[in-house]
């Protein structure tokens, strides 16, 4: 295992996005660099991060190619939803015609998408895209809050 070598200022940004960074990956990877830095073998920093040792040697590659940018380079996209290029159709469809029920948008989405969707997935797409759309039914009422009641109803408790 070839030793990696730090600058004094390479060592400052880890110290510092090791704890710090808005993304807590990038704060795990600067862990890993930074146990690197202490001369820790592999195993051990696998051991300690709790990561394996296939990540923790992608994690070094990663800094022998291309320094800190490369480690703390975030690339992840996740997949994009279907529903997604549909939601102003089917919001303004629920502005004007609210579902009572989950299963009754999941119904709709099917019908005008040809999208077909668990309850769950439904559930999950109504609250990021159509939640404003989507007003409380008038057989739910909000609850009413809970206000403590006047004090010369209430009685004290005198252990004496």
């Amino acid at each position: 295992m070839s030793s990696l070598q730090f600058t004094p200022s390479e060592l400052e940004q880890i110290d510092h996005d090791r704890f710090y960074h808005p993304c807590p990956q990038i704060q795990k990877r600067m862990e890993v660099l930074r146990l690197a830095a202490h001369g820790l073998p592999q195993a051990e920093i696998a051991q300690l991060t709790g990561l394996s040792k296939a990540t923790i040697q992608r994690r070094l590659a990663d800094f022998r190619r291309g320094r800190l940018d490369a480690v703390g380079a975030w690339n992840y996209r996740g997949r994009p939803s279907i529903l997604r290029q549909h939601a102003p159709t089917l919001e303004q469809h629920f502005r004007s015609h609210p579902p009572a029920t989950v299963a009754d948008a999941r119904a709709v989405i099917e019908e005008k998408t040809g999208v077909r969707r668990g309850l769950t997935q439904v559930r999950l797409f109504l609250k990021k895209v159509a939640a404003s759309a989507i007003a409380r039914p008038a057989a739910y009422p909000r609850r009413r809050t809970w206000s403590p009641r006047s004090s010369s109803t209430t009685t004290s408790c005198n252990p004496c």
